[in-house]
């Protein structure tokens, strides 16, 4: 070695062996040699995953579908099929869908003449009642209820005021507004009921209420009147319904039959009648009440049950029953809703006007069927018949000048209190 010259060195290392040098493999080792394997088609695309590639570089035939600027469609190579050199896969394009990209509203009009067009298509099928739009927008409201007027209000009572009108308190009676007291003067509304009430309502509410006092004898007799009147209402109407059905069809002859048994019974029950004017329940003059129904109980036991034959076949046997049974649904009608205090206006004019006619046929039919019977009978009964006959003058007369002077006096009550609301109105 010198100065100035170059100095060749050696290694132990041998050089790395080239490209075209043979290399000794583990297979070559072995004392036995490996099968040869057929060789295989090799296609584009083996061994590449490509759903997520792995490298940055992203190759031209695969589309990235989170890249809005990717194209749509990719077309597909023609490749012999695996198995076969000679089969190869049809050519076509494979669209890309994206999603949520094609979704159209239906709602939409604009896209309206749209779907009607496509409609005709078998590839589109639309389906009703599925909503494309918004999936987060508020569900459709329930219509708002509707409103239901109130009741007209009672009698007495108002909704709509006038300027003219004095407004009271249901509770105290006094009017709305005024008193000594501020409390007095407050106005305070129900909001249940919508009823208006002074300041003192809600202390006097806030108070124990006393015990509801105890039924009276007037009580008692009211409601045992109201049941009386209203049960002997139900007879007669019965009766009135079974000679009006059975006279047109089966005539005069079937009448007794169909209702002589039940009038009898029911004609008995008056003489309570007698009992409630004798011991005051009623206001009825005594003797009136025992006249008139002592007549009729003369007529169904003593006449048309002891004669049957000479008065049930007559035609004034059926045209009593009509003039009873009329007179009494009438007055038994009248009497419940009287005790009630509230009496309707066309039963009070049926009440009082009716009887001009009704108490001259079924007087008339009374007599006539006396007289039958008093042909019939024996010595001494003729003449007891023909006594009674010559009662039924006076007594008839009594009887209609007492319901002429009734009519007068509650006609004339009517007309004051037409005047008194005329006036106040």
């Amino acid at each position: 070695m010198s100065n100035g010259s170059s100095t060749r060195t050696t290694s132990s290392q041998q050089p790395p062996p080239s490209a075209n040098t043979p290399t000794r493999s583990f297979l070559s080792s072995l004392p036995f040699s490996m099968p040869t394997l057929p060789s295989l088609p090799r296609f584009s695309g083996d061994g590449f995953d490509f759903r997520r590639p792995a490298s940055a570089r992203i190759p031209p035939d695969i589309i990235d579908l989170t890249d809005d600027n990717s194209p749509e469609e990719v077309p597909t190579q023609h490749r012999p099929h695996p198995r076969s050199n000679n089969v190869t896969l049809a050519s076509h394009t494979n669209p890309i869908r994206r999603p949520f990209r094609d979704f159209i509203d239906i709602d939409d009009e604009s896209t309206r003449a749209t779907i009607d067009s496509s409609s005709q298509s078998p590839d589109v099928e639309l389906v009703e009642g599925f909503r494309m739009g918004d999936v987060t927008a508020d569900p459709p409201q329930p219509a708002p209820p509707t409103y239901d007027a109130p009741p007209p209000a009672r009698e007495g009572f108002t909704r709509s005021p006038k300027e003219e009108d004095v407004l009271l308190c249901p509770n105290c009676e006094d009017e709305l507004g005024t008193g000594k007291d501020e409390v007095k003067r407050q106005v305070w509304v129900v909001k249940a009921c919508g009823h208006v009430y002074c300041g003192e309502f809600p202390s006097n509410m806030s108070q124990e209420r006393p015990p509801p006092p105890p039924l009276t004898k007037s009580d008692v007799a009211k409601e045992y009147l109201t049941a009386y009147n209203s049960v002997c209402a139900l007879l007669w109407f019965s009766v009135f319904g079974r000679v009006v059905v059975v006279l047109p069809i089966t005539g005069v002859g079937s009448v007794y039959e169909a209702a002589g048994d039940f009038t009898k019974w029911t004609q008995t029950l008056a003489i309570l009648e007698i009992l409630h004017s004798a011991f005051g329940l009623v206001r009825s003059p005594l003797p009136t009440t025992a006249l008139q129904v002592t007549s009729r109980l003369l007529l169904v036991w003593a006449i048309v049950n002891r004669f049957p034959a000479q008065t049930s076949t007559s035609p004034f046997y059926s045209s009593m029953l009509l003039a009873w049974s009329a007179t009494e649904v009438v007055r038994y009608s009248y009497f419940v809703f009287n005790i009630r205090g509230s009496v309707p206006g066309f039963l009070t004019w049926l009440r009082y006007n009716m009887f001009y006619v009704l108490y001259p046929v079924g007087i008339t039919s009374e007599a006539v069927l006396v007289w039958k019977a008093s042909e019939a009978a024996g010595e001494p009964w003729r003449w007891v018949g023909w006594g009674v006959l010559g009662l039924y003058v006076p007594g008839s007369y009594v009887l209609y000048t007492y319901m002429i002077a009734q009519r007068r006096k509650v006609m004339k009550g009517k007309q004051a209190e037409r005047r008194n609301r005329a006036v106040t109105q």
